[in-house]
């Protein structure tokens, strides 16, 4: 049901501010634990599992002992799957949203300098 909102309300142009607080007063009403923040909200929108589809190797862990992870920007290949699971949003929402996610649009308006997100 977020998933769904969050597209929904982005699709008709409102502001991330407004995404996340329909999304957090969802969490308040079912008393959830979660919180949801700008970035989150933007990592969901421009996901592409929410259309069925999965990118492979995101990031990897050069270090074997550290084992920490470290994003994968073309040191190591990516698979892209298409129809990996049953979609929960369209691919033309997902594009739609993504065009308003990249060209800014879902940003508040500044005020005095500051973005009030």
């Amino acid at each position: 049901r977020r998933v769904k909102k969050a597209f929904q309300m982005a699709a008709m142009g409102r502001s991330y501010r407004d995404i996340i607080t329909a999304l957090n007063l969802m969490e308040d009403s079912e008393e959830k634990e979660s919180f949801w923040t700008f970035s989150r909200v933007r990592e969901m929108l421009l996901s592409e599992v929410y259309i069925g589809d999965i990118l492979t190797n995101k990031q990897y862990s050069p270090n074997y002992l550290s084992k920490r992870p470290v994003k994968n920007t073309g040191q190591r290949p990516q698979y892209y799957i298409e129809g990996h699971h049953p979609p929960i949003i369209d691919r033309e929402l997902f594009g739609q949203v993504g065009a308003l996610v990249r060209s800014g649009a879902l940003r508040a308006p500044k005020c005095k300098g500051r973005a009030i997100i």
